[in-house]
């Protein structure tokens, strides 16, 4: 399996052209540019909330929203969401659909958080914050 087998956005039913689909990884990546960008330019004020958080350095705060960002659709990953939509350059072009409890790719990464990468904080970004307050955070 490759990471760059699974899709993130797609453009189901959308008729006005560009790509079929936008892969997970590089949506990811995307989405942790804008954030990053927010927090170095204070955009919604973003990087005042970081620092009531306790991340007074700019630099680590946009680093570390960004890190953030770009775990939000982990649960994207997962089979069930994955099977949504099928493209032949996919992982699960041929694979015969399967029935899944109705389950959102939110709860499932949040599931995926709490009951494993939580645990690991060699997965944790650089911060001024406790591991224990990152994890909560």
């Amino acid at each position: 399996m490759s990471i760059y087998h699974y899709w993130g956005k797609s453009r189901r039913g959308e008729t006005d052209g560009g790509d079929d689909y936008h892969l997970l990884c590089w949506h990811s990546l995307d989405v942790a540019a804008v954030g990053y960008w927010m927090v170095i330019n204070n955009i919604y004020f973003i990087d005042h909330y970081l620092k009531k958080l306790g991340i007074q350095d700019k630099e680590q705060a946009a680093q570390f929203f960004a890190w953030i960002l770009c775990w939000h659709d982990i649960g994207k990953f997962a089979h069930s969401f994955q099977q949504l939509y099928r493209h032949e350059a996919l992982n699960i072009f041929n694979e015969p659909a399967r029935h899944y409890e109705k389950i959102a790719h939110t709860t499932l990464g949040y599931m995926l958080w709490n009951s494993w990468l939580s645990e690991c904080p060699e997965l944790f970004p650089p911060s001024s914050l406790s591991v224990r307050k990152s994890k909560r955070v």
